[in-house]
């Protein structure tokens, strides 16, 4: 779904490879492609683009807004869009029934989300990161900012911030 909001309401076939260069480009300091992936548009969702532009504004103010979430993405200096999420759920023991702390209270940890695409105006990669059972809520969008660092491979900027 992330990657459909990020295409403006279009149902992209989800797929790994973005191109295969020539073995021997590399070494001659060139950049030739052998075979590029061709997008495939499955269908386009069936709502408003009012809606869906409402809905893409939300994800990019996560990432850029003052209150983000998912404010280290921007850090790479790369314009992104996020959803962060955190649930609470009880943790079981491998008999199947749930914990319990010493006063008799359910063992509680967090689930760790976060989705999110980049670039925001001209999405190249979408991503969904879920992590069961952290201590922290913090991890998701590090592993985020991580993610779009890696793929197009930049080094960090300084977040800047306004001053109060």
């Amino acid at each position: 779904y992330i990657s459909t909001l990020a295409n403006g309401g279009y149902r992209v076939q989800p797929h790994f490879l973005k191109e295969v260069l020539a073995s021997n480009s590399i070494e001659k300091g060139t950049k030739q492609v052998d075979y590029s992936f061709k997008t495939n548009y499955l269908n386009r969702i069936e709502v408003s683009q009012d809606n869906i532009d409402h809905v893409r504004e939300g994800l990019h103010r996560v990432v850029k807004g003052e209150r983000g979430t998912a404010k280290i993405i921007a850090q790479t200096g790369i314009d992104a869009a996020a959803k962060t999420g955190t649930a609470q759920v009880s943790v079981y023991g491998d008999d199947g029934i749930a914990l319990r702390d010493g006063s008799g209270q359910p063992v509680r940890s967090l689930n760790s989300n976060l989705v999110g695409w980049a670039p925001y105006d001209n999405p190249e990669m979408a991503w969904a990161v879920f992590l069961p059972y952290m201590e922290q809520e913090t991890v998701n969008s590090k592993i985020g900012h991580d993610l779009v660092k890696a793929y197009f491979n930049v080094k960090d900027i300084p977040w800047q911030t306004k001053p109060n």
